[in-house]
């Protein structure tokens, strides 16, 4: 009986140790990763349409920088285009796209969020997504009306429903 009461104590120990290093090797990962994105921003992120009414006369789009949710989060991009809402009137479109990512398989999904654009307005976007496959992007969009000749799109936070 000691013998065997010693070799689930050994399995048991064993299955800890396997558990720690399993652990560190997701952790190496991240911080492999992180090393090489340390160029990809994290919230708050600013970016800059320059000519927007170049954009919006061609119907043409612009997309930002991908940028991650948070360090070892779902990677995304903000997405403007111009697109002809009626006859007399051009929308333009402001949308946060999901993009595969590095840490996609370490993440919660399907992913459940918010997005908040302290620029142009102050609005969240709600962001609802299934885990992107190869070439796949998923967006959830809102529609401005914009004037001046550039465009600053300010993301303060993203905030993710764990």
């Amino acid at each position: 009986k000691e013998s065997e009461a010693n070799g689930d104590l050994i399995k048991q120990q064993g299955d800890q140790i396997k558990e720690l290093i399993d652990g560190l090797g997701r952790q190496n990962k991240v911080l492999k990763v992180l090393c090489r994105t340390t160029s990809q921003a994290v919230p708050p992120v600013e970016f800059t349409v320059e000519n927007i009414q170049k954009l919006r006369a061609d119907l043409d789009t612009w997309c930002s920088p991908p940028f991650y949710s948070h360090l070892g989060g779902y990677k995304m991009r903000l997405r403007v285009k111009s697109r002809h809402a009626t006859v007399f009137r051009i929308d333009t479109c402001i949308s946060v796209c999901l993009m595969k990512g590095e840490f996609d398989d370490d993440l919660s999904w399907p992913l459940e969020g918010t997005l908040t654009l302290e620029q142009p307005l102050e609005t969240k976007v709600e962001l609802r997504a299934s885990k992107p496959k190869e070439g796949e992007i998923g967006s959830s969009s809102i529609i401005l009306w914009h004037e001046a000749p550039d465009l600053t799109l300010c993301v303060s936070e993203v905030s993710v429903k764990l």
